[in-house]
């Protein structure tokens, strides 16, 4: 029968005598008849005594604070956070497009209708007939016809 090791977040909680009665007991009687075990636990014995014996580190009292707004920082860059700020600059790029699509059209009206004006008021001065002016009202027609009858119509 395969020998089920424990975990090392047990073996840590059974150094700190932090399991419940029961766990505890299971973990020890696991110990004593595993060497792996066994070393971790005594590894983590003997990194616990050299711990205690370490001198307390003071530190400002904004430490704590600081280190969470790190921690907060460092996981919002990871992940989800990276696509909510690509989302966001792929909805600006586009607002931006659509921008310059709206105002290229703008601008393409505005040059064309000035160079409309240029070659009408050239055909005007060239043929003495305003293009288009003259037939806003009536039928084409009517306008052809006088054009080519030279204005005698009958």
């Amino acid at each position: 029968m395969a020998r089920r090791c424990v975990g090392d977040i047990k073996l840590s909680a059974f150094c700190d005598n932090e399991l419940p009665e029961k766990e505890y007991l299971k973990v020890q009687k696991h110990i004593n008849i595993c060497p792996v075990c066994k070393e971790k636990v005594d590894s983590l014995f003997n990194l616990s005594q050299r711990l205690a014996a370490l001198e307390p580190i003071e530190y400002s009292p904004y430490f704590i604070g600081n280190l969470r707004q790190k921690i907060r920082e460092k996981e919002d860059f990871s992940g989800g956070a990276i696509k909510i700020q690509l989302k966001r600059i792929m909805v600006a790029g586009l607002a931006i497009a659509v921008f310059a699509v709206f105002i290229g059209s703008y601008l393409g009206k505005t040059i064309y209708q000035k160079n409309w004006v240029i070659v009408n008021q050239e055909f005007d001065e060239l043929t003495g007939i305003s293009l288009l002016a003259e037939f806003s009202q009536d039928p084409f027609d009517n306008y052809y016809i006088g054009f080519l009858t030279k204005g005698n119509t009958q």
